[in-house]
């Protein structure tokens, strides 16, 4: 194991996320985060994309194994990320750092299972906080239900602004038709979801760097104020979806008169 790599309980929980499923009642830990100590590298996320192409033709069924999630990153915002149970990642250390097994094996033992506090934990290192979610997924803030959006491969980065007493949201949505993209509206809340499609089929071993984003996203925003949900509007200028939301006004008055 490397000198630099945490050897206590409490490093480990500072640097990898995880979240508890409670249809298998066991946790999940973010296999890049892992990677990242094990092999002690900048760049986990690249390691593991080479490494789950190998395994794809030698050992899929430790890619079928994991499962992609959502997890909260530096930049405060959920992707998803591929996690494992407490065996895969052991499968996965035998095959990269067969010295460190011991040392995650010990740390996954000493976690408890949060199941009778009837609640989803999802567990986000390096925050010094933990967001507690219940098991009905709902927005204490809003109310609303959350949509779970199970399938979806990235989220939308959206911009927010508000003028004139309307409020527009914008994104980037390059290589999508408008009617590829479902947009609803709550008087606090607007959801989005879509579908990129990628025309050229690349494999994934042709490729020397991969950032754009492809396949089903979604974005889900509390606003800041009410609209008015029947005079939202979309468009779409050169590849930049528009979507403008009038306030209420919650000032304006009128007189009733009285027969």
């Amino acid at each position: 194991m490397n000198e630099s790599s945490p050897t206590t309980i409490e490093s480990y929980n500072q640097k990898i996320r995880r979240s508890f499923d409670q249809k298998s009642d066991q946790w999940l830990f973010s296999i890049v985060d892992v990677i990242s100590i094990a092999v002690n590298t900048s760049d986990a996320r690249n390691y593991w994309k080479v490494l789950k192409n190998r395994l794809k033709k030698t050992q899929n069924q430790l890619v079928t194994g994991c499962k992609p999630i959502k997890m909260e990153a530096t930049d405060g915002k959920f992707y998803l990320t591929d996690a494992g149970n407490k065996d895969t990642i052991l499968q996965i250390l035998k095959l990269v750092s067969v010295e460190t097994m011991p040392y995650f094996e010990s740390y996954f033992d000493s976690l408890a299972s949060p199941k009778s506090a009837n609640t989803i934990s999802l567990v986000t290192p390096g925050f010094e906080r933990k967001r507690a979610i219940s098991a009905t997924q709902k927005d204490t803030q809003s109310g609303y239900p959350q949509p779970a959006y199970e399938d979806a491969q990235f989220i939308l980065s959206v911009d927010i602004y508000s003028k004139k007493n309307i409020l527009f949201l914008e994104a980037f949505i390059a290589g999508v038709s408008l009617s590829d993209i479902e947009i609803t509206a709550t008087l606090e809340t607007i959801s989005i979801k879509g579908h990129r499609e990628m025309m050229n089929k690349i494999a994934e071993e042709d490729y020397t760097l991969q950032e754009i984003s492809w396949g089903k996203f979604y974005k889900h925003v509390d606003l800041p104020c009410e609209i008015d949900i029947n005079k939202v509007e979309a468009r779409d200028d050169r590849g930049l979806l528009i979507i403008s939301m009038p306030i209420v006004d919650k000032s304006y008055t009128r007189k009733v008169k009285v027969d």
